[in-house]
């Protein structure tokens, strides 16, 4: 739905996050948002439903000698909404088995890509071939390190957490999402590679769907979904119906 600035975007997620739980169709909903807007939500949550289970950290409870506290208490409560900052939902560590997937997912669609420029006759091939190569070669090093498992085996990951549904406030913040193309010189595509924080997202996007078996467990609320491209409905697209794009 469409609302003008002002007119309760904030009230209406409030009230979405309860639902889901009232309809039984998420048991513990996550609401992520920019910073400064966190304790306005929360706020606002404890005045339109005062009984609720709300837990809101601070940027002060993600500290690095406190994070494991705080994901503790996401995972062992049962919260009616948890909201977190961009940031601090950034700094939670993927399902180790989804992120293997999703890595391996984009590594299988680059390879594909690279025969495909190899057939073309396009000057820019080679460079794009040789781009697209090292793309392959950081995954790999992203996939090497899953699999190596030296990363503490006491961390919380979001797997863990019991999170069953995602509302992205100001979700425009992670249009940066890495893609892949063979057309080049196209206006507004923005960096391929994307950014950690934009594949962080993708990845607790792709564990939800997979638990709910289906395009589902994720809502965007957005002022500006689409700014300056096309391009941005596509990546839209990847992170909530890619069962469309395929």
């Amino acid at each position: 739905p469409s609302h003008d600035r002002g007119a309760g975007k904030t009230l209406v997620t409030i009230s979405g996050a309860m639902e889901l739980k009232r309809l039984g169709v998420a048991k513990k909903p996550l609401i992520i948002a920019k910073k400064s807007t966190v304790p306005q939500i929360a706020e606002a949550f404890k005045k339109a439903y005062p009984a609720a289970k709300v837990l809101a950290p601070t940027e002060k409870d993600f500290s690095a000698h406190r994070r494991k506290k705080v994901l503790s208490q996401i995972s062992m409560n049962d919260w009616d909404v948890v909201i977190l900052s961009h940031d601090n939902f950034g700094q939670i560590e993927p399902d180790p088995e989804m992120a293997r997937k999703v890595i391996q997912d984009e590594i299988d669609l680059l390879v594909l890509t690279i025969e495909e420029l190899k057939g073309s006759s396009d000057k820019m091939s080679k460079r794009d071939i040789k781009g697209l190569e090292t793309r392959i070669q950081n995954l790999e090093s992203k996939l090497k390190e899953l699999s190596d498992g030296n990363k503490d085996k006491e961390v919380v990951d979001f797997g863990s957490l019991g999170i069953d549904h995602i509302m992205v406030d100001e979700s425009q913040s992670f249009k940066n999402l890495n893609y892949t193309t063979i057309h080049n010189q196209v206006a507004g595509l923005g960096t391929k590679e994307g950014a950690k924080k934009t594949f962080n997202l993708l990845m607790a996007v792709r564990f939800l769907q997979k638990i709910h078996k289906g395009d589902k467990g994720t809502t965007f609320l957005s002022g500006t979904p689409i700014s300056n491209t096309m391009a941005e409905l596509y990546l839209i697209l990847k992170y909530l119906r890619p069962n469309n794009l395929s």
